[in-house]
C-alpha cells in the first residue's frame, strides 16, 4: 500500500491547515471509487489504515477496483491539532463548530491534492461516529461532489430528544476522567493496553494511535530543569470537550440524513453489535426516513461497542465493502 501526506492552507476560507492521507494499492490503479475516510472524534487519520489494507485486498480478489482512499483529519485533532496549535488556543480552546470537520473535508477536496480532481470522481464517503454526522453534512456542502454513497459507522447523527441529550451528558462526563498525560509514548502504551474500552482495540490501531494520536508534551519547551519530556493527547480533553459540546449542527444533520433516505444518495448503517451508551434507541432511529425510505442496508459487527472500527478493522472492512460493492443490498440486515 502507497500512502502519501497532503497539507493544505485552507485560509482565509477557513482558519486552518487541513490533512489527509492518500491510499493507493501498489501498484496504483487508474480507475475505479475513491473512498472518503472520516474519523471519529479523539482519533486520527491514521486509524483507518487496518481497514484500507483489507479493503484493498478485497477489491484486487474481486476485481471491483478501489482505485483509492483519502483520510482527512478533523483540524483539532492528530497530525492536524499541532499544525493549527496557534489558531486552537486562541480561538478554539473551549469550543467547536459541528460544520468545521465537514468543511474541512469539502475544502480539502476542492484544492485539488496532488493534482486530484475530485470533481470528476466517483466518490464514496465513510464516517465513524462524529465522522459519520460529518459524512451527511459533506453532502450538503456546495459546490457538490458526485458523492456516490454514504456508509455511516455508529454515526452520531439523532433527532433532539431525551436519549439524545443523555448521550451528551454521558459523553462530556467521561473526557474528563481519563488520563491525558504519560512519562513516554511507551508508558502511554502500556496505560493503552489495559485501560477499560481501549484494551480491547486491535494492537495495529494502538499503535498507530500512539504515534500519531499523540504528541509531545507542551512542557517539553521549557529549559532544564523544568522541561518535561512526556507525550499528550494531540486531540486534548478540551478539544475533545467542545466536540460533544458542538450541538448546533445536530438537527442540521438529521434533516439531511431524512433527504437523502428519501431521495439519496444511498446511506448504508454499520453499526456495534453492543452499546455501552445505551443509544440503541437513538441507532435504530437511523434506519427509516420519515419522508420514506431509509437505510440502503444495515449491517452488525460482532463482539463490538462503539468503537468497532478501532476492535475490529477486518470485519469492519468487509462490511464497508458489502455496503460499497453492493451485496449488502442482497441481505439488508447482516451480522459480520
Amino acid at each position: 500500500m502507497i500512502k502519501t501526506t497532503y497539507i493544505i492552507d485552507a485560509r482565509p476560507q477557513l482558519p486552518f491547515h487541513i490533512t489527509g492521507n492518500c491510499y493507493q494499492p501498489d501498484p496504483p490503479r487508474d480507475t475505479g471509487r475513491t473512498l472518503v475516510l472520516l474519523h471519529a472524534t479523539g482519533l486520527h487519520k491514521e486509524t483507518w489504515e487496518p481497514v484500507v489494507e483489507t479493503l484493498f485486498e478485497l477489491s484486487a480478489s474481486a476485481g471491483d477496483a478501489i482505485r483509492d482512499a483519502w483520510a482527512i483529519e478533523c483540524p483539532n485533532h492528530g497530525e492536524s491539532a499541532v499544525l493549527n496549535e496557534t489558531e486552537l488556543t486562541k480561538n478554539w480552546a473551549d469550543h467547536w463548530d459541528g460544520w468545521a470537520y465537514p468543511r474541512a473535508v469539502h475544502a480539502f477536496l476542492l484544492a485539488k491534492p496532488g493534482g486530484v480532481d475530485f470533481a470528476s470522481r466517483n466518490l464514496v464517503v465513510v464516517g465513524h461516529s462524529y465522522g459519520g454526522c460529518a459524512a451527511i453534512l459533506l453532502t450538503a456542502l456546495t459546490p457538490r461532489l458526485n458523492i456516490e454513497t454514504v456508509a455511516m459507522l455508529d454515526g452520531t447523527v439523532s433527532a433532539g430528544g431525551p436519549k439524545r441529550d443523555y448521550m451528551d451528558m454521558v459523553l462530556a462526563q467521561l473526557v474528563w476522567i481519563k488520563p491525558d498525560v504519560w512519562r513516554s509514548r511507551k508508558d502511554a502504551a502500556r496505560w493503552f493496553a489495559s485501560a477499560p474500552g481501549f484494551k480491547k482495540w486491535d494492537k495495529k490501531i494502538q499503535a498507530l494511535f500512539i504515534e500519531h494520536g499523540l504528541k509531545k508534551h507542551y512542557a517539553s519547551k521549557f529549559p532544564a530543569p523544568y522541561t518535561f519530556q512526556g507525550v499528550t493527547l494531540a486531540c486534548n480533553k478540551s478539544y475533545e470537550a467542545a466536540c460533544y459540546r458542538a450541538n448546533a449542527h445536530h438537527d442540521e444533520a438529521w434533516e439531511r440524513l431524512q433527504q437523502m433516505h428519501a431521495h439519496g444518495p444511498p446511506v448504508h448503517m454499520i453499526l456495534s453489535e453492543n452499546d455501552e451508551f445505551d443509544g440503541a434507541e437513538l441507532k435504530n432511529g437511523l434506519l427509516k426516513g420519515k419522508y420514506g425510505g431509509g437505510a440502503a442496508s444495515v449491517q452488525y459487527v460482532e463482539r463490538t461497542t462503539h468503537m468497532f472500527a478501532q476492535q475490529r478493522p477486518e470485519p469492519t472492512a468487509h462490511a464497508i465493502w458489502n455496503a460499497i460493492s453492493g451485496s449488502a443490498g442482497s441481505n439488508p440486515t447482516a451480522k459480520l
